[in-house]
Order: C-alpha cells, then sequence, then structure tokens
C-alpha cells in the first residue's frame, strides 16, 4: 500500500488528489483519500506533504488517519475467513471505510440552505437580529467562493465541504482577487471560519449526513486571530464629557454614552430601550445608597439589569424628564431618552434599523469631541470596555464585573480586560511581595 498524487486528475488551482494504491493477488486499485495539494508540495520520497506547505501538519494529519484507517481495513478484509478475497472486496472496504457517507450523500440536504432555514429557526425568529444577520453575511461569502469553485450553493452537500475547499475559502477572504491582494483583516478571516465550524457543529447535532466529516475538515483550516486593543476612556476624561458645555445632538450624545458607562455600560439597543417604568426611586432614609436605580432586561443576553444609578447618572435622567414636562402626556414618549418609539421594539427588524441610526449618529459627534481632546477614536461601545477596565484597575474582581456588564459567561468579561497592562500588573505584583507576615514578636517588633 502507497501514497501518491493522481496526474491524470487535476483539479483547479493546479491541484492533485491524494490517492491510496491498493496491491493484491497481482492486482491494483486507486482509492482516492480526498485530500489535494499541488505537485510541487509533496514529498514523493516521503509520501507527505512538504513542510512548506502552510497546511503541512494539519494535512499531513489527515492523511495518517485516513492512511492508517486503510490499512485496518485492508487488512481486516484479507484476514477475513470463509471464503477467496479479491482485489475489489479490498478496494470496496476501504472505499466503505475513508468515505462512509458516500451512499447517503444523495439523500443529503445541500449544506448551505440548510445552514440558512437553521440560521432563521435558531435567531432570527427569535429577534436576534443582529446574530442573524452575521451568520448570513457569513453564508454570502460562502456562496461566493463556491461559485467560483464552479459548483452551485443550492445543490453542494456538507460532505464536498472539504479541508481543501474551506482552505481556499479562507485564502480568498484573506486576499481576495477583487481587492488586489490587499485581503480583509485577520480577525474578520477568523470570525467567517469559527461561524461555518459553528454550524457545522448544529448539523452534526442534527445529523445531517456528511456534517461530521465537514466540521473536521472545518477544525484543521487553520485560523488566527490578532489582538485588538480596544479603545477607552478614563473615569477623568468621562467626567471631562459630562462636563462640556454641547448643544442639540452633540449634547444628547454626551448624555447617552455618558450615561451608558455611569450605569454599567449599558448596550446602546438597551439605552434606546430604557423606559420610564424602568427607573425606580426609593426614599433612603439614613442617607446611605443610591435613590435612583434602574431594572430593565437586556435584549441581547435577556438577562435582567437591577443596578442603582450614581448621582451623575441620575442627574441625566432628571435632565431628560425634565424635558417632557411641557409634552403633552398624549405625545410623552415612554422612553427616557425618546430614541425610538414602540413601534419600532414590537418589530425586530425596525428596531435594529433604528438603533444603528442612532449609532451612526453617535459615532459621528464621539468622533469629533475624540479628536478635539486628542482622545483615541470611540464608539458608543467604548463606553461598555471604558467601565470595564475602570473597575479593573480599581480593583473589582472579574465576577463583579461580569454581573456588571450583564455577561452570562466570565470568558466574555476576560475578552474585555484582555489588554491587562503591564504597567497595572507590575504594581500588583511588587505591591503584593511587598507584603510581607512577620515570623514571631521579633520580626513584629522590628518592623515596628
Amino acid at each position: 500500500m502507497t501514497v501518491g498524487l493522481y496526474q491524470k486528475q487535476r483539479r483547479d488551482r493546479d491541484l492533485l488528489p491524494i490517492y491510496v494504491r491498493l496491491s493484491h493477488a497481482g492486482q491494483t486499485g486507486l482509492v482516492s483519500l480526498a485530500i489535494s495539494c499541488k505537485a510541487k508540495d509533496w514529498n514523493a520520497r516521503r509520501q507527505e506533504v512538504r513542510a512548506g506547505h502552510p497546511e503541512a501538519d494539519a494535512l499531513n494529519t489527515l492523511l495518517g488517519e485516513r492512511l492508517a484507517l486503510a490499512r485496518r481495513v485492508a487488512t481486516e478484509a484479507l484476514l477475513s475467513e470463509g471464503r477467496e478475497v479479491s482485489m475489489d472486496d479490498v478496494k470496496q472496504a476501504v472505499v466503505d471505510a475513508v468515505h462512509p457517507a458516500r451512499e447517503e450523500t444523495e439523500e443529503a440536504p445541500p449544506i448551505v440552505p440548510w445552514m440558512r432555514a437553521e440560521v432563521r429557526r435558531a435567531f432570527r425568529d427569535k429577534g436576534k437580529l443582529s446574530t442573524a444577520l452575521a451568520y448570513g453575511s457569513v453564508l454570502a461569502n460562502l456562496d461566493e467562493t463556491l461559485h467560483r469553485e464552479k459548483l452551485r450553493p443550492t445543490q453542494v452537500t456538507a460532505d464536498r465541504l472539504t479541508f481543501a475547499l474551506l482552505s481556499a475559502h479562507r485564502d480568498r477572504l484573506a486576499r481576495p482577487e477583487d481587492q488586489g491582494g490587499a485581503g480583509h483583516a485577520t480577525n474578520y478571516v477568523h470570525k467567517q471560519i469559527t461561524t461555518i465550524r459553528a454550524l457545522l457543529a448544529r448539523a452534526v447535532r442534527a445529523s445531517v449526513p456528511g456534517a461530521e466529516a465537514a466540521l473536521r475538515a472545518a477544525q484543521l483550516v487553520e485560523v488566527k486571530k490578532a489582538r485588538v486593543e480596544r479603545a477607552r476612556l478614563t473615569l477623568d476624561q468621562v467626567h471631562e464629557y459630562l462636563g462640556m458645555e454641547l448643544t442639540g445632538r452633540a449634547a444628547d450624545v454626551r448624555d447617552w454614552f455618558c450615561f451608558s458607562f455611569l450605569a454599567g455600560g449599558v448596550r446602546l439597543g438597551d439605552v434606546c430601550r430604557l423606559r420610564w417604568t424602568d427607573i425606580e426611586r426609593v426614599i433612603v432614609a439614613d442617607g446611605r445608597g443610591a435613590p435612583v436605580s434602574y431594572r430593565m432586561r437586556q435584549q441581547k443576553t435577556n438577562a435582567v439589569m437591577a443596578l442603582p444609578l450614581v448621582p451623575e447618572a441620575a442627574a441625566i435622567v432628571e435632565r431628560w424628564e425634565g424635558r417632557t414636562l411641557d409634552v403633552p402626556e398624549e405625545r410623552r414618549s415612554v422612553y427616557v431618552f425618546g430614541l425610538i418609539d414602540e413601534a419600532d421594539e414590537a418589530e425586530p427588524a425596525r428596531l435594529r434599523r433604528a438603533v444603528d441610526r442612532r449609532g451612526a449618529l453617535a459615532r459621528k459627534h464621539l468622533a469629533a469631541v475624540a479628536k478635539k481632546e486628542g482622545w483615541p477614536r470611540i464608539g458608543f461601545h467604548s463606553a461598555r470596555h471604558s467601565i470595564a477596565d475602570h473597575m479593573r484597575r480599581d480593583g473589582r474582581s472579574i465576577y463583579d464585573i461580569s454581573k456588571v456588564l450583564g455577561h452570562t459567561k466570565i470568558s466574555t468579561t476576560e475578552t474585555y480586560l484582555a489588554s491587562f497592562d503591564p504597567v497595572s500588573a507590575g504594581h500588583a505584583l511588587t505591591g503584593s511581595l511587598s507584603r510581607r507576615q512577620p515570623k514571631d514578636d521579633d520580626d513584629q517588633a522590628a518592623a515596628e
């Protein structure tokens, strides 16, 4: 049993399929291992992909697994008792083992339409429009790659999503021909591939034929993720922004952003959805505690947030409440900041568009302020990163920060805090090591 390239079956991009050559009783047979590479990347002497290939480790691992499976199955077929084993018997046994879904693919559903239906069921129909749109964009890019490979997305089954095809998809995203080789950012490509993996994992759980092999292939596609430094403001900068004399929409954006920060990093969508009925006022007899708090259900995580408002945040609410005093009750908005109406909230797609418009407006004014003050370029979501970073620097535990931000997983909070600065780390280390406990009374006296 030997392995080699089948030179007569050249595929797109000069890829050649890797076959295993079986020999028995003076006869030979070829079985495809469903792996391809270029002739220049194949080491015929060692019967493996050359180390210079960017996916050499993954390809050789997959090659080794399938070759070992082929050897085991061929040996079992040759050792079977009760009848004479022909070359065709050995070949068929290897084919059935290496391509277990071969007979099922005719009835298997096209995988891309199945993924779209799953996105509608799992996200769009449940009101998670942002996630549905993001997944839809990923599938649109996959459609483009399939078209370039002369495949119809409406007919491609899961078993056709091979390692070679998914690697070509990754390469097209990183260095698309129509962009002159510029390509997308590393994290964009990473997100695209990991989303495909997530959808294939759903297909595996749904027992879609061929999905398990496609998922294994997708997991072998190497994608890198670059570290991103999120722009943040300090507490002093937020207070400086809050004290600026601004008018019109610039003042409105200032209030939205500062409220988001001071209320614990509230997302823009939740700022838009904050109702007057979510604001709770209590009488504090002993002068301690916060007389104003808010309680609402987050749109993204569906978690209920109930946090007190610091005086600065309460002052923003009171300022906006003062705007409604001269407005007739029938025309008064049920929302604190009046950014949407009830018709928007009733329809997820309409709500998304309304929030996006407010987000674009906020980015415009925040960019202008940041440029004028010499701050890093910030967006509305920077309020969440800023409050998380401030609480970390203030010594709060990651569990407290996670609760304030409304995260359902600690790992999400860790992502926010990933840029733990070395200066802070150094102070934490030296401060911890400098506090030694005296061992006995003499040491205690010496310390005093």
